[in-house]
């Protein structure tokens, strides 16, 4: 069990190691994110962070948004 952090960086590792594209990736999380977690995001526009409760219409547009980079 990891929590998502840890689980984006072990699909970061799995992706360099077999040569994938790394895929978009929307964190949604009822805690408050940690700094390393708000800079991963900040850095990079293909990846996202919202906050429990994500109102439907949000979440939705966030995933339009990330699967137009694709």
């Amino acid at each position: 069990i990891m929590d998502g952090e840890r689980a984006f960086r072990e699909i970061e590792r799995i992706c360099r190691t077999e040569n994938y594209e790394m895929p978009n990736v929307i964190f949604c999380t009822g805690f408050d994110a940690s700094l390393r977690l708000e800079n991963l995001v900040r850095e990079s526009p293909r990846h996202a962070l919202l906050h429990k409760p994500a109102i439907g219409k949000v979440l939705v547009q966030t995933i339009k948004s990330r699967l137009a980079d694709v």
